[in-house]
């Protein structure tokens, strides 16, 4: 009896094994959109709570409304700042070459350029140093780069809106059911119920931390350097302030990628009052934002070390796409949970096994 129900168990593992396979190659192309409704549904849950007391506990009009809701206040934006990237971007393209010779013109006159043939640098000239060149090729390679990332952007315009009717899609039963599945997964775990009610607050707790923290800062960055472009004349800020959101996104970058530069230009334009002004509100403010706002937004538990928080984004953005800042962070705090929950639980259980 007890070698039929080995065989029984074992036959039944088999069938498991092949069942998650088959399942994971079914659904494998929705990973991205799943973890990320999870993220925001954690995030938004205290909000869909709020609307199912309003609705009288009716959970799947309370879950049709928040997602309404998200629609109307965090989506109906995007339409307008996607009609104004558009005509920013062919601005962009209309005025490249135009730029690139009133640049490289205004550069011969400045002071650079004086300082460049004043003797001392005449070991700049033995090199055959050619400064007009050089600027020319880097105003370049940074319209190829602000080019290149909307390429990107273009392309993966349709796969980005599949994710996110597949996100809302998801998010409305993880509002209405989403304590079904928690208890679900309890159930058939067989981890200790505290170590997988662990497992769910540290996915909460990095999920809240790394969207406050990472794309709510990111906007707040982003924003500011936005506008500090367009106080000061630049005629694509809008375009410039989406690349700034996403480069403040990645640890170790940030917007001082485009305002920095931004401001060398206009000193070199013969504007050096508004360089001058660029430069600090960068240095000295939106840098500083991260600083100020991100122990507010996210607290001292969710806190990962910076270096894997690097590597797990940019990880996770290479992997997984531009949502990957989120997705790799919440892999690296769960896989991190995993080895906490070793060492005080299973460690011991090895090494009295092995006595």
């Amino acid at each position: 009896m007890e070698a039929s129900k080995k065989k029984s168990l074992a036959f039944f593992l088999v069938l498991l094994i092949i069942a998650f396979i088959m399942f994971y190659k079914l659904t494998h192309f929705f990973i991205v959109p799943v973890i990320i409704s999870l993220s925001f549904t954690t995030l938004l849950y205290p909000i869909y709570e709020y609307v199912l007391k309003f609705c009288k506990n009716k959970a799947s009009l309370a879950s049709i409304l928040t997602i309404l809701a998200i629609i109307i206040i965090a989506l109906m934006p995007l339409y307008l700042i996607g009609d104004l990237l558009t005509r920013q971007i062919i601005h962009l393209y209309s005025d490249a070459e135009p730029f690139i010779r009133e640049f490289i013109k205004q550069t011969e006159k400045s002071q650079i350029s004086a300082l460049i043939h004043l003797e001392r640098f005449n070991f700049l000239k033995e090199l055959s140093f050619d400064f007009a060149s050089l600027l020319r090729t880097v105003v370049q390679s940074l319209i190829n780069l602000s080019k290149n990332i909307i390429n990107f952007m273009s392309q993966s315009a349709l796969q980005f809106f599949t994710n996110l009717g597949i996100t809302l899609f998801c998010m409305f039963y993880f509002f209405r059911d989403g304590k079904k599945f928690g208890q679900y997964i309890l159930k058939i775990s067989p981890m200790k119920n505290v170590h997988m009610i662990r497992l769910f607050d540290k996915f909460s707790q990095i999920s809240r931390a790394t969207i406050k923290g990472t794309l709510v800062i990111g906007l707040i960055q982003g924003t500011l350097g936005a506008i500090t472009l367009l106080v000061f004349g630049v005629k694509t800020w809008a375009l410039w302030g989406m690349i700034m959101v996403v480069l403040a996104t990645v640890p170790f970058l940030g917007t001082w990628l485009i305002l920095v530069p931004a401001g060398v230009i206009k000193i070199i334009m013969g504007h050096p009052i508004q360089g001058i002004f660029i430069i600090a509100i960068s240095v000295i403010i939106v840098s500083s934002i991260d600083n100020i706002i991100r122990p507010i937004l996210v607290g001292k538990d969710a806190k990962m070390h910076d270096l894997l928080i690097f590597f797990s984004t940019l990880g996770g953005i290479a992997l997984f796409g531009l949502f990957g800042f989120i997705i790799g962070p919440i892999f690296a705090a769960f896989l991190v949970s995993l080895l906490d929950i070793y060492c005080q639980e299973y460690k011991n259980i090895g090494s009295q096994t092995s006595q």
